[in-house]
């Protein structure tokens, strides 16, 4: 940008920026200055200065010769369009300019808009860019100084945050989900409407950040479906999270595209926990939209994978929660006694997948498995419904070898009296998993 074309943007700017603070004096409110530099500020009204204290001449003339005076296909921004963003910005007399110049210099963030947001949070954590926002709050990517690399911290509306269940968070440890560090609500102040005002405290979670795409923008890359290779790797890993979920007592309630991450190394990662619920506490409407909606969800996004389409149409979210929407999906893709209606039973058969045509099938019905007495208070229909599907996948997809070594080892038995769960005994012993059985008990 040539130097006459920058002085007069910043000379209008900081004109609008100078009358706002003479109006802020006039009116008695408290502006960021020290009464030695308030003379300054009335000198610049009256002489044409475009000096100012409080760090936004710098701000100012940084943003002119960033990447942001430009448009995305590399041409500059018109004298008018920079002048107008400038403005938005000045005429707010409590704008902390130097932080503004710090996230500027981060180059993370996308617009001025999004920097002017990310600076109204103070935290150890520097704010760098929103990554997203839903129902339950808004993400953004930080940097941590402890841990010395960028994380996500998700700022959480107060109806969607519970001690309890952050703490209960904290403790999941598994590949395919996110790791939460901390969380709190001494983490974060956002910064009050008036200078002198002390800001409030916000519910913050800090957790690890996932470099990669969202499952919608990678499904985008693929309209027509993954392949199956990839399909199987990747709905199998989201239903371990899942099942691994139900397992530690937690009902996710909000499994959808945007909270589903694919990473650089291709693996699945699910996000977002914003309004998930510990089963053992059932706060919120926690029977109605907990955990079968997780498996049913599953479900839905496995067909997205491999199909590159929505199996009934993308949930609105414009008017209601996801867990609301996909109750809604729920009573229209079901018949009244809670068997899925054959219109999506063909659709599904359709994928020419006959193991995954029934375990798909199976999710997506209201489940009917009984648990046995001398299991009940340990495991719930959800728990062995989901344990079912998930062995059911294991052995039709992921260990195709597996029914060779299961028949040797029933061979050992050979004239021996075989019952049901001697067979699904062995099966555990062969895939590892010493749960399976009481799916059969």
């Amino acid at each position: 940008m040539d130097r006459p074309t920058l002085e007069r943007i910043l000379k209008a700017v900081h004109k609008k920026r100078m009358r706002v603070l003479n109006s802020a004096l006039l009116r008695g409110f408290a502006i960021p200055y020290d009464a030695e530099e308030i003379p300054l500020i009335i000198k610049g009204l009256n002489d044409d200065s475009v000096v100012l204290v409080d760090g936004s001449h710098e701000f100012f003339r940084a943003y002119l010769n960033s990447p942001h005076a430009y448009k995305k296909d590399g041409t500059p921004k018109t004298e008018r369009r920079l002048t107008e963003e400038l403005t938005l910005v000045a005429r707010y007399r409590d704008v902390p300019f130097r932080r503004l110049k710090e996230i500027l210099d981060a180059g993370k963030a996308k617009n001025i808009a999004d920097m002017v947001d990310c600076s109204q949070y103070e935290s150890r954590e520097k704010f760098l860019t929103q990554l997203g926002q839903g129902v339950a709050g808004k993400t953004y990517l930080v940097y941590s100084p402890d841990f010395k690399k960028e994380m996500a911290m998700k700022i959480v509306h107060p109806d969607f945050y519970s001690p309890l269940e952050v703490e209960f968070l904290a403790r999941l440890d598994h590949p395919n989900i996110v790791r939460i560090w901390y969380a709190g609500k001494n983490l974060v102040l956002r910064r009050g409407s008036l200078v002198n005002h002390p800001g409030e405290e916000v519910f913050a979670i800090l957790m690890d950040y996932v470099d990669g795409v969202t499952l919608r923008e990678y499904m985008k890359q693929h309209p027509k479906g993954v392949s199956k290779e990839e399909a199987i790797k990747l709905s199998f890993q989201l239903l371990t999270a899942v099942r691994y979920l139900r397992r530690q007592g937690v009902f996710h309630r909000d499994l959808n595209l945007e909270n589903i991450k694919i990473t650089s190394e291709g693996n699945i990662k699910v996000i977002d926990f914003g309004i998930a619920t510990n089963v053992q506490d059932e706060p919120r409407d926690n029977r109605r939209y907990g955990g079968p909606s997780d498996l049913f969800s599953w479900a839905l996004l496995t067909y997205k994978i491999w199909t590159g389409e929505h199996l009934l149409g993308e949930p609105d979210m414009s008017t209601r929660t996801f867990a609301e929407e996909i109750q809604k999906l729920k009573t229209h893709m079901r018949n009244p006694d809670g068997t899925l209606k054959n219109m999506y039973k063909r659709k599904i058969d359709a994928l020419g997948e006959g193991a995954l045509s029934l375990i798909l099938k199976s999710a997506l019905s209201v489940y009917t498995t009984e648990v046995p007495d001398t299991l009940k208070g340990h495991f719930t229909p959800e728990d062995l419904h989901t344990g079912v599907l998930w062995n059911h996948f294991n052995l039709a997809y992921i260990n195709l070898n597996l029914t060779e070594r299961i028949a040797r080892k029933l061979e050992e038995k050979d004239g021996k009296s075989i019952s049901r769960w001697d067979v699904s005994a062995v099966v555990g012993e062969v895939i590892n998993d010493p749960d399976f059985g009481i799916y059969f008990r």
